[in-house]
């Protein structure tokens, strides 16, 4: 039944992310269910990927999350707030009690289907082993598990690499000190900063086995309320500009960017650490595409594509990461009443201004576009156009985050502000959040698609032909500044009406 949501949905992360790669997980209870739908349902989504020039990696088992409770006859419904509430872990506790020799048919059915498949880039054995150490017959089931899956995967000689994590899935045999690798590639995870260039653990080969390294977690935003950054995108892909540019670099690694993909009742929008009944959060803590097509931040998707195409739409970019910082680890730039100045070249009459902001508590950020004057009043709790529109961040379920900035340590309190301007109106959004892009409800799993609606702005107004000279940014009591751009005035959200048709 979701079929056509992939249909609408990877075009849309094509077209704002330019990605080329997913990576996908697999559940082995599903392929039990029955093998031959399993297949059939891999072959279809590969073709919508492959249509889209995006190529797959296959993840066949997780340690993570739950470990019981997966019925494939009543799908799991997430609680609010709880990080992937419903990420069921493979194999479940009930399946290991069969024996690591039961799962040789799921992983062989597979590579011998999709093997020699240039649509599939690599086959992962397991995510993250040795988070469950449950006594079994085979000793550390997950270790087991990963070292016999490699070697059933090898032994039909796959053209694709077979990988696993931790870095170089290394087993030591006991007795002796021979190391026994289960990947060819070193599989890194990483969720802080700096990314210290060439020292990243993706490039340790201490088995001398590793043919290169892939970066298959690459971080998340610096989320509120916590003390520091888990390795924010823009990082990420400053980490790998700075690769590319670096002679001493033996390989620029893939980089499988954040957990997740579309904003989504999965839940990874919120910290692995937020309570149940959280409030929406400011912005996602993973995630970069809104149901609608929108990103979560317009200058990380331009970052993105530039750094995947190499086309730059920017008219204006700064991330304050800066040269001088080698080992891409997070920069701000503090804001006060001295005005931080954007130059632009000449005046323009359209154009997309964003920026991510972190006030203190008594702060107002001003941002003045030309003619124009949005004003982000913390202690009024008030979003306004000066002259034209004002609107309570009261109505927001988490308000406008704030916090001291001198602090230690700091607690962050980021919010997205967009502005567009564009055929004599301006439109405002302030921290666009999930459950706005359906103007019902989000559906839950096993529930049909409901009506999408583009993000709608904070407020959407006539000003007939603004002038966008220099744009000056400041705040009278003090604010951070992650990152600001000018784009031209292009949005991806849409609205969309799922068709009457069940797809299966």
């Amino acid at each position: 039944m979701y079929k056509a949501d992939v249909q609408r949905e990877i075009p849309l992360i094509k077209r704002a992310l330019s990605f080329t790669a997913f990576r996908v997980f697999l559940h082995s209870m599903i392929y039990f269910a029955s093998p031959e739908t399993f297949l059939k349902t891999l072959e279809e989504f590969l073709d919508i990927c492959h249509a889209n020039g995006i190529g797959v990696g296959f993840v066949f088992f997780d340690d993570c999350w739950h470990h019981s409770g997966l019925d494939l006859q009543k799908p799991c419904l997430p609680t609010k707030g709880l990080h992937n509430d419903c990420w069921m872990a493979s194999p479940q506790d009930v399946e290991r009690y069969l024996g690591v020799e039961h799962f040789k048919p799921y992983v062989q059915d597979l590579v011998r289907k999709f093997g020699q498949d240039p649509r599939v880039l690599w086959w992962e054995i397991i995510n993250e082993p040795g988070i469950r150490k449950h006594p079994y017959p085979q000793g550390n089931f997950s270790e087991a598990l990963r070292a016999a899956a490699f070697h059933w995967c090898k032994d039909l000689s796959p053209r694709q690499p077979v990988i696993s994590c931790w870095n170089e899935a290394d087993d030591t045999t006991r007795g002796t000190n021979t190391s026994i690798s289960n990947s060819e590639l070193n599989d890194a995870h990483q969720y802080n900063v700096p990314w210290n260039g060439t020292s990243n653990a993706v490039f340790q080969n201490l088995t001398g086995k590793m043919k290169g390294g892939l970066v298959t977690e690459a971080g998340a935003r610096w989320y509120q309320g916590y003390p520091t950054d888990d390795g924010s995108p823009l990082t990420v892909v400053d980490w790998l500009t700075k690769l590319r540019g670096n002679p001493g670099a033996k390989f620029v690694p893939g980089v499988m960017l954040d957990w997740e993909v579309m904003v989504s009742n999965s839940n990874t929008r919120w910290h692995w650490f937020t309570p149940a009944n959280a409030a929406e959060p400011a912005i996602p803590w993973h995630q970069h595409l809104f149901p609608d097509g929108s990103p979560v931040s317009y200058t990380e998707a331009a970052a993105i594509r530039r750094y995947i195409t190499g086309k730059d739409d920017f008219i204006y970019f700064d991330d304050f990461l800066k040269d001088s910082n080698p080992n891409s680890d997070e920069r701000f730039y503090v804001l006060s009443e001295n005005a931080f100045r954007v130059p632009l070249p000449g005046t323009l009459h359209e154009a997309l201004v964003e920026m991510a902001v972190w006030p203190t508590p008594l702060s107002t950020v001003v941002a003045k576009l030309g003619t124009l004057e949005v004003r982000l009043d913390v202690p009024r709790a008030q979003l306004s156009l000066v002259g034209h529109r004002n609107f309570s961040t009261a109505a927001l379920e988490c308000g406008v985050l704030s916090s001291s900035i001198t602090a230690t340590p700091k607690r962050a309190a980021w919010n997205m502000l967009r502005v567009l301007v564009k055929a004599g109106r301006v439109a405002v959004w302030l921290n666009p959040m999930y459950p706005e892009a359906f103007p019902d409800r989000a559906p839950m799993p096993s529930e049909p698609s409901r009506t999408i609606r583009a993000l709608p702005p904070r407020f959407d107004v006539a000003v007939g032909q603004p002038l966008l000279g220099e744009i000056q940014v400041t705040a009278d009591q003090g604010a951070l500044l992650d990152y600001i751009s000018v784009l031209p005035a292009v949005t991806y959200g849409t609205d969309w009406q799922p068709s009457a048709e069940v797809f299966t």
